[in-house]
């Protein structure tokens, strides 16, 4: 869907205007992926990719809290105190950090692969239960947009 695609944009704004916030993206690349299938940093995030994790940590010492995936990033957020919004289905419940943070997930769709295969890092269309089916990706693309903001705001209450 057309919200899914400006998902982070639309995150981003209401963090701006609903709570004077303004996102930093400390990811190591501006953009990553292959074969057409790339992640990039949203236009209206503060760009300090490709910093040392030294000052990532930094960023995010001094953030309110961290919006993320199941990546190395979350874990360093949680690492130092800080609460993390983990938007995943990807993974099971017990593979993640279970305090301090909210999860948003969608456990009535396929979920949780990573636990269960091999995981084929060159492939960026990975997807082993549904590929090039009409399923393919359901675990995230099931995650509304209204789920991941009402996060936010438990996060920021």
């Amino acid at each position: 869907s057309q919200s899914r695609k400006k998902g982070w944009n639309i995150l981003l704004n209401l963090l701006k205007q609903k709570y004077g916030l303004t996102a930093v993206c400390v990811d190591m690349h501006n953009s990553f992926g292959s074969n057409g299938c790339f992640n990039t940093t949203p236009p209206s995030a503060i760009d300090k990719t490709g910093i040392s994790l030294l000052d990532a940590t930094h960023y995010m010492n001094h953030a309110e809290f961290h919006i993320g995936t199941s990546n190395g990033l979350s874990w360093l957020a949680h690492a130092v105190g800080k609460k993390v919004v983990l938007i995943t289905n990807v993974t099971k419940k017990w593979c993640e950090f279970t305090t301090n943070m909210i999860r948003v997930d969608n456990e009535s769709v396929c979920h949780g692969c990573l636990n269960e295969k091999p995981f084929d890092r060159h492939d960026w269309n990975w997807c082993p239960n549904h590929k090039n089916t009409k399923r393919m990706f359901e675990c995230t693309k099931t995650i509304e947009i209204g789920t991941v903001i009402d996060a936010i705001n438990q996060a920021l209450s």
